[in-house]
C-alpha cells in the first residue's frame, strides 16, 4: 500500500474496525414484499447523500432487517468511482441500500472507529491512487468485499480521532456554507434573467412594456462564421490558445488547455465583444463571451462566431440571454437532427430575441454583472477552502502534523 502512516500509529484493517456489508441487488420487477426506498451508487456522492436519486423497490421482511440503514452508517461505492462515500444521517425516515454499495458500521458502536475519519481516509486514498491495489477490473473497476476488509487502516487513539473529526467538520461546514451561498446567488441571477428577458420584461430602471421580436442576424455586424478546422498542439508561448467546445463550462467560462499552429489562424482570432457558440453535439448551444484577459484565442471549427452590433445589441446582454430558459428551449427545438444534434450559422441568425433599447440592455448587463462578480468572489473563497482542506488532510492523515489532544503527551 502506497500510504505511509505515522510511526506511532498501530495498523489495523478496515474489517477489524468495521462491520462491512455489501448490499443486495434489488430488482423492482422480481422482488416481492413491501415497497421501500433504497440507495444505489448514484445517490452516494463525496460527503453527501442525494436522496433525489433514491429508488423504490419491494423488499422481503428478511431484507428489511438486513439492509436497513442506521444513523452514522458509512456508505462506500463498490463500483464506478471506487471508494466514493458519504455518511447516512437519517436524510429519510427509513431507507435501505443495494448491491453497488458497501455499508460500514463501526464495531463497538459509538465507541468504535470515527466514521468521519474513515470517510477522510477513503477520500485521501481515492485521491492518491491507493484503491488501484485492491480493485478488480472488468468492464469497470470494482472493490470486492474480501479485499476491502483487508485494507490497512491506521489505528489512532479515540481522542485523536475525535480531534481530527472536529477539524474536518469545521472545514466541511465552511465549504458547505460557501456552496450553498453560491447556489442561492445563482438562483437570484436566474430570477433576474427571467424577469429581464420576458417579452414583457421589467428592466432594472422600472421600464416595462411589450418588446418587439427581432432576429439575431439583424443585430449583428456580419453573418455568423464557422471556426478553423485545425489540429490542437501543446500550448506554448509561441502559439495562440485554441478554444474548443470542451474548453467552455456550463457557466460560460473558458479554461485554456491547448494551442493551435496554423497559417490561417490569424483569421479566426476572437475580438472584444464577440461570442462563440457550440454548433453540434451534446454541448450544442453552449456559449462564451470573449474576455481579453483570457489572452489571444483562436476558435475551432465546431464553434460559431457571432459579432453583435454594439449600437443595437450589447454583447454582455446577449451572453446573458444565452443562459435563459427561453434560449435553451429554442436550442432544444432547433437542434433536432436525425443524427447528432446541431444548429448551423443560418439558424443562429434566425434566433428570435426580445431586445429592448440599448440603454436598457446596458443597465441589465451591468446589474447582472454585479451578481456574477459576487459569485466569482465566493468561488475563489470556495477554491481556497478546498485547497486548504486537501492540504490539511494530507498532513493529518499521514501523521506529518499531529493535533494536540487532552491526556496525550505532545511530540
Amino acid at each position: 500500500m502506497s500510504t505511509s502512516f505515522a510511526s506511532r500509529w498501530a495498523v489495523t484493517t478496515v474489517g477489524e474496525q468495521f462491520d462491512v456489508q455489501l448490499g443486495k441487488m434489488l430488482d423492482a420487477a422480481r422482488n416481492t414484499g413491501e415497497r421501500k426506498p433504497y440507495l444505489g451508487n448514484r445517490a452516494v456522492q463525496w460527503g453527501r447523500i442525494d436522496v433525489s436519486a433514491a429508488g423504490v423497490v419491494p423488499m422481503t421482511r428478511t431484507d428489511l432487517h438486513r439492509y436497513r440503514l442506521r444513523h452514522g452508517d458509512l456508505l462506500v461505492c463498490e463500483g464506478g468511482e471506487v471508494g466514493r462515500a458519504a455518511i447516512w444521517q437519517d436524510q429519510l425516515d427509513e431507507c435501505y441500500f443495494q448491491k453497488s454499495l458497501h455499508r460500514l458500521r463501526p464495531r463497538g458502536g459509538k465507541e468504535g472507529y470515527d466514521v468521519r475519519l474513515m470517510l477522510a481516509f477513503l477520500e485521501h486514498w481515492a485521491a492518491t491512487g491507493v484503491f488501484a491495489n485492491y480493485v478488480t477490473q472488468t468492464s469497470i473497476a470494482h472493490l470486492p468485499r474480501d479485499k476491502f476488509v483487508d485494507m490497512p487502516l491506521p489505528l489512532l487513539s479515540p481522542s485523536e480521532q475525535e480531534a481530527i473529526g472536529r477539524v474536518l467538520d469545521d472545514t466541511d461546514r465552511l465549504i458547505n456554507a460557501l456552496e450553498s451561498l453560491i447556489a442561492k446567488k445563482r438562483l437570484v441571477k436566474q430570477g433576474m434573467l427571467q424577469q429581464f428577458f420576458d417579452r414583457a420584461g421589467r428592466a432594472p430602471t422600472g421600464e416595462n412594456g411589450v418588446r418587439e421580436e427581432r432576429q439575431l442576424g439583424d443585430l449583428l455586424l456580419r453573418p455568423p462564421r464557422y471556426g478553423i478546422n485545425a489540429a490542437a498542439v501543446p500550448l506554448t508561448s509561441g502559439t495562440p490558445t485554441y478554444i474548443r467546445i470542451t474548453d467552455i463550462d456550463d457557466f460560460g467560462r473558458f479554461s485554456a488547455e491547448v494551442g493551435v499552429d496554423h497559417p490561417q489562424s490569424v483569421n479566426y482570432r476572437l475580438n472584444q465583444g464577440e461570442l462563440v457558440f457550440a454548433r453540434t453535439g451534446a454541448s450544442v448551444g453552449k456559449s462564451y463571451l470573449y474576455d481579453p484577459r483570457d489572452g489571444e484565442l483562436v476558435y475551432a471549427g465546431f464553434l460559431i462566431n457571432i459579432a453583435p452590433d454594439p449600437n443595437v445589441l450589447n454583447p454582455a446582454f446577449f451572453a446573458l440571454f444565452a443562459q435563459t430558459k427561453g434560449y435553451w428551449d429554442w436550442v432544444a427545438r432547433t437542434s433536432v437532427r436525425s443524427g447528432q444534434p446541431g444548429i448551423n450559422g443560418r439558424e443562429f441568425a434566425q434566433l428570435p430575441i426580445y431586445a429592448p433599447k440599448i440603454e436598457e440592455q446596458n443597465v441589465i448587463a451591468s446589474t447582472v454583472s454585479d451578481i456574477d462578480n459576487e459569485i466569482a468572489v465566493l468561488g475563489l473563497r470556495l477554491d481556497k477552502a478546498r485547497l486548504i482542506r486537501t492540504g490539511m488532510m494530507q498532513e493529518l492523515l499521514t501523521g506529518r502534523t499531529r493535533l494536540p489532544v487532552q491526556g496525550e503527551d505532545d511530540e
